[in-house]
């Protein structure tokens, strides 16, 4: 099983940000709300034109959560 430490380089994790929830990198983008977004039936590309990132990166946030839960 994975650890917040094997998530993606684009996820990061900072008692300073978002109260030390894990978010994109050089955002506040939380993952654990992309994930709920995303099992809402949002897709992979809506997230991302809604965020203006990547979709490879949606794609990291939501596998980093979904490996936590």
């Amino acid at each position: 099983r994975e650890t917040f430490e094997d998530c993606p380089k684009g996820i990061v994790i900072t008692p300073a940000i978002c109260h030390g929830r894990p978010v994109i990198r050089g955002t506040r983008i939380a993952t654990k709300e992309l994930i709920e977004r995303f099992y809402a039936g949002d897709s992979f590309s809506v997230l991302a034109d809604d965020y203006d990132i990547s979709p490879e990166l949606i794609e990291e946030a939501l596998r980093c959560e979904k490996e936590t839960r």
